[in-house]
């Protein structure tokens, strides 16, 4: 189950009385606790039926009190406790306080609703875990897939009564490269930069023309020029665009660099193999503005030689992890594209 399961949950009344999350993605899980709050609870009441604990703080005596209160002057009565380990090698540090909780699942209070989150990559299904699953429900809430992200920008335009569509949704999300295989990118950043689009807009209905003046403006343009400059192979340009950049992260800029390498070798892949466009837009997930950039700077290059940048990349990429200073890192890939 996922975001949008929950949220038809909660709409439809469906909600289970226990609750575990499991969050790779913040901006959604923060919606869906709002979401609780103002569909579920009278507000009037809400810091009496709304209650947070952190999972490492929380007691025994603190937890019982907590759900076996009953709702003040509400039908439910929320606890929700943030940060649970459960990672494998972890757990079982936390064996008694699993145990506490885990005999309040099996015997629920139909008024109180259980509310149980863990953040990580490696949630180990244990006895705990297995407990949830038996008496509640998973949900994971995670990142969002690329249909899902460009139903996510038109609606958070539509909110602001701006109307834009399909292809002027996926320019966006092609500049924000959300849904990028390596991007780590969050819906937070997101939303900052498409409200910076918003504020630029003064029309209800922006045509293309437009949405490509402001995209340039606003998202990150010199990581942008950076990269259509190493496809031009101008190592000049590129060095200079990469000096001026001071507060970008070296390893989004890398990232960047390398993604650019990827789409360049995945456009010529198809070019070679003479497949379509919309073909070659799915395989790659990418685009239409990004995939007929690739094809006209593919041009400048042989496979072989993006495939050597590939692998140069990747062997920097290693280094970088093993200590390799990130900015040098980036200036050699650069010159990696020299003629």
């Amino acid at each position: 189950m996922n975001y949008i399961d929950l949220i038809k949950d909660i709409d439809q009344g469906k909600l289970n009385n226990i609750i575990l999350f499991n969050v790779s993605e913040s901006y959604l899980y923060d919606m869906a606790i709002d979401i609780i709050k103002k569909d579920m609870l009278d507000q009037a009441f809400l810091d009496l039926n709304f209650l947070k604990y952190d999972f490492e703080s929380i007691d025994k005596n603190t937890f019982t009190s907590a759900v076996e209160t009953l709702p003040f002057m509400d039908q439910k009565r929320f606890i929700l406790i943030e940060n649970l380990v459960l990672e494998r090698d972890k757990i079982k540090k936390y064996e008694d306080k699993f145990d506490f909780i885990m005999s309040y699942i099996e015997n629920i209070n139909p008024s109180t609703f259980l509310l149980l989150t863990y953040e990580g990559s490696s949630m180990f299904k244990g006895k705990f875990v297995n407990s949830v699953i038996k008496n509640g429900q998973v949900y994971d809430i995670s990142r969002l897939n690329r249909k899902d992200f460009l139903s996510f920008i038109a609606k958070y335009f539509a909110k602001n009564k701006i109307k834009i569509d399909r292809n002027q949704a996926t320019l966006i999300a092609d500049r924000l490269g959300y849904t990028d295989r390596d991007s780590k990118l969050t819906l937070y950043e997101v939303v900052n930069e498409m409200q910076k689009l918003v504020n630029s807009i003064d029309t209800t209905t922006p045509d293309m023309k437009l949405i490509e003046e402001v995209v340039t403006e606003h998202f990150d343009d010199n990581i942008f020029k950076l990269t259509d400059a190493l496809c031009n192979r101008d190592i000049k340009l590129a060095l200079e665009l990469n000096s001026r950049m001071k507060e970008e992260p070296a390893n989004r800029v890398f990232s960047m660099i390398l993604r650019q390498v990827r789409i360049l070798i995945g456009v010529q892949s198809c070019i070679d193999n003479r497949v379509s466009k919309a073909s070659g837009m799915k395989y790659l997930k990418i685009g239409s503005f990004e995939y007929d950039k690739g094809v006209r700077f593919v041009r400048n290059f042989n496979m072989n030689e993006l495939l050597g940048i590939h692998k140069k990349a990747a062997s920097l990429e290693m280094n970088s992890r093993a200590g390799m200073d990130a900015e040098d890192a980036v200036k050699r890939l650069i010159l990696e594209f020299r003629r």
